[in-house]
């Protein structure tokens, strides 16, 4: 069977002019050993080589250097790839002449990406900060190689003493050892935090009847205990799953639930009488707590818009009455079908926390703040397992990491004017 491969030549065209193909050194050492042949053969030849050689040395020597992305920032040369050029005009009179104005800038290369395959190889590839903060994205088959690139980005960002946050997808466990080893070889080991959400398919209520206490594999991160009401709100329903229909209409109503609860408890944790976390959420979510907090905020005098939406919310539940909050058996049986219906949105997600990742999100404070994270340069490791979770789950819990930087980022950039 004939094999079929693509032909480069079809693919990859010849870029550049002929004389940077001349001076490259494959064609200059080819050239000299040409020369030097004829000098032996030929000897007229030799004042030949006399008149070429001196001339084409200093072609060679002082061609301009092209690096294949940018230049790094110690070589303190003009990076050509930074010259800008932009449409200036002088006056002659009444007449005006326009011309062009170049900037060159010094280089800016901070961060080494590798070297250079191919013809013209051995050329260090650089980004400076500018390209940075642009997307990138890598091709790549099983194997290629794309995170051991990722272990050389991290390098530069430890020879910055700075910080990063890293989420991968599949879950390796290599990953964490191999992250920790190197943040151990820059003594930044303190600084270290990995959320792991692998649980190896391993029946925790075997070890629970056996009474065996395993050892941590992972930092904990409570999401609700300092964050605003705000943040707590988008969180929650962000890991909402994408309805339409009929259901879009109770997912709205669940969200202006969920909202007037966090607002509740939020006031309370404002107080000094709550430490806020997902089970707290999820004892409050039933319509009895939710009466029993709102019972709670008359006799100690919240202000109004501690309890304002907790408040809106019981009124508008039909065959619930507010005189009635204290007497739970005089309530209408319409009155926890309806809430039932809209508390049921956040219970998959919210056993999700508490059953399945338990040790990971807690009750106290734990480990992980995010704000940490960001301003003081740490580095956090997320690891959430697609191939122990269904669709849904694992895109839950990307979610829940994502809108968490997300939010955390739009609390520092504030409001202010």
């Amino acid at each position: 069977m004939q094999q079929e491969s693509v032909d480069s030549k079809k693919v990859l065209r010849p870029d550049g002019s002929f004389m940077e193909w001349f001076l490259t050194p494959n064609v200059q050492f080819g050239l000299l050993a040409i020369l030097t042949v004829l000098g032996l053969f030929l000897p007229f030849t030799m004042l030949l080589s006399i008149l070429i050689l001196p001339p084409l040395m200093v072609a060679f020597t002082d061609r301009k250097f092209r690096p294949p992305l940018r230049m790094p920032k110690d070589c303190e040369m003009f990076d050509d790839t930074l010259t800008t050029e932009t449409q200036a005009e002088y006056r002659l009179g009444p007449i005006r002449i326009p011309h062009k104005v170049r900037e060159r800038k010094k280089a800016k290369g901070i961060l080494y990406v590798g070297y250079e395959r191919g013809r013209l190889f051995g050329r260090e590839l650089w980004l400076n900060m500018t390209d940075l903060l642009r997307h990138m994205v890598f091709f790549g088959t099983t194997g290629s190689g794309k995170t051991e690139t990722f272990y050389g980005f991290i390098v530069n960002f430890l020879l910055w003493c700075r910080g990063y946050c890293l989420s991968d997808g599949k879950a390796h466990n290599k990953l964490a050892f191999a992250t920790w080893s190197l943040a151990r070889r820059f003594g930044r080991e303190d600084d270290y935090y990995v959320l792991n959400l692998l649980t190896g398919s391993i029946d925790r209520f075997v070890n629970l009847v056996k009474q065996e206490s395993i050892p941590a594999q992972s930092n904990s991160v409570n999401l609700f205990s300092v964050a605003p009401p705000t943040f707590i709100i988008q969180l929650m329903e962000s890991m909402l799953p994408q309805v339409g229909g009929d259901s879009a209409q109770w997912q709205d109503t669940a969200k202006a639930m969920m909202s007037a609860l966090i607002n509740a408890l939020c006031y309370k944790r404002a107080r000094g009488e709550l430490l806020l976390s997902q089970r707290t959420i999820q004892k409050n979510m039933s319509l009895p707590a939710m009466a029993a907090l709102y019972v709670e905020a008359k006799k100690n005098g919240w202000h109004s818009e501690g309890y304002a939406a907790l408040e809106s919310y019981l009124e508008n539940t039909p065959g619930f009455l507010l005189a009635n909050a204290e007497y739970p058996e005089t309530w209408e049986a319409r009155a926890f079908e309806q809430h039932n219906y809209m508390s049921r949105q956040f219970l998959k997600t919210l056993s999700l926390f508490n059953e399945t990742y338990g040790h990971v999100f807690p009750e106290d404070s734990g480990d992980i703040r995010m704000d940490d994270i960001f301003h003081n340069d740490r580095i956090l490791i997320v690891m959430i397992p697609s191939l122990e979770l269904s669709r849904g789950e694992a895109a839950t819990l990307g979610r829940l990491y994502v809108t968490l930087q997300r939010m955390t980022i739009s609390k520092d950039l504030g409001y202010q004017l």
